[in-house]
């Protein structure tokens, strides 16, 4: 095999910023790319990141500190893209990506950024203007400078024709877990029967297990389709992520945006599924009010009828075909 091009992926940050690009190196390396890995291994990325070729230091975040922090993780990073004669970097918009891009800068290697909502993140935006190209799921609402390509998200092979048909609630947390929602699963199973399960976050997992009377709770999973088989609805934030996954399989989703989010993106996100038939939106209040909207929705059996019109494609060939025209034609 004659390799066309070393490419370093950047594996770092939560659960919405890594696994998108994960369904990317099987795909890269049936390509001929020879693709290396970056990661601080820590948190989630324990679980998700198998054998990085390069592990980063990048904490604390805030004071002088992080900026040393910041300066050597930049210098590793650059010295093993010289090593290695890296051609391109790929990441998403996590602030752990910004020593891999600095030092893409340095070194005059294109990179790649992968946004996931439609309004892009502060490190995509800064960083942008440089980059050779940015991929975007959905259509922005806010412009970049620079070239944006509307690509869609790499799907994982789980997803692909997954017909969700279970008599499940099935509450996402992602990653991180939320709070809100995992109180707001305690509240639905003390007035509903309808079996429920909850994806709770790592951080809530042991809480929920012991609270949770009548829920199934799973603190997180790398194979969500398994889960969402068994639903007839989800409840969900409205991460570009999970709303994503989800719309492409067509399943149901009552979204409750985190409202604290910066810029409101997950509001915004869930507008665009709302506009197209597949989800409903309701904003976080008390999980009084919030549970009691779900169980009337729940009895009037309205989420039945929530079908994406035109459901979100994969976008790993568009991406890798991008990376490649953009990188080996100019």
């Amino acid at each position: 095999m004659e390799v066309i091009m070393n490419l370093l992926l950047v594996l770092i940050g939560t659960g919405g910023h890594i696994i998108p690009l994960l369904p990317l190196i099987p795909e890269l390396k049936r390509e001929d790319f020879k693709v290396f890995t970056v990661s601080r291994m820590v948190g989630v990325e324990r679980k998700l990141v198998k054998d990085p070729d390069l592990i980063i230091t990048l904490y604390p975040f805030l004071g002088p500190k992080a900026i040393l922090a910041l300066i050597i993780a930049t210098i590793r990073v650059y010295r093993f893209m010289k090593i290695k004669k890296i051609r391109a970097v790929l990441a998403s918009g996590s602030f752990g990506s910004v020593p891999a891009i600095v030092a893409a800068i340095l070194l005059r290697t294109p990179y790649f950024l992968l946004e996931l909502n439609r309004i892009p993140g502060r490190m995509v935006r800064v960083f942008a203007t440089r980059a050779r190209a940015v991929f975007v799921a959905l259509p922005l609402v806010r412009g970049l400078k620079g070239r944006v390509i509307e690509t869609g998200l790499p799907l994982r092979d789980g997803f692909k024709e997954l017909k969700a048909q279970g008599d499940y609630i099935l509450i996402m947390g992602g990653s991180q877990g939320a709070r809100f929602l995992n109180h707001l699963a305690i509240y639905l199973s003390e007035r509903t029967d309808e079996p429920i399960q909850v994806i709770t976050g790592l951080r809530d997992y042991e809480w929920m297990r012991k609270k949770g009377d009548g829920l199934e709770v799973i603190p997180f999973t790398e194979e969500p389709w398994a889960v969402m088989r068994s639903a007839k609805v989800v409840i969900s934030r409205a991460g570009g992520l999970a709303t994503y996954e989800l719309a492409s399989c067509q399943i149901p989703m009552i979204l409750i945006p985190y409202p604290y989010a910066t810029d409101d993106h997950q509001r915004i996100n869930g507008d665009y599924y709302v506009e197209r038939s597949g989800a409903l939106v309701i904003e976080e209040g008390t999980v009084e009010e919030v549970g009691d909207q779900i169980l009337s929705i729940l009895k009037s059996k309205e989420y039945i009828r929530l079908r994406m019109r035109t459901p979100p494609v994969d976008g790993r060939d568009r991406i890798i075909h991008e990376v490649k025209r953009l990188c080996l034609v100019g």
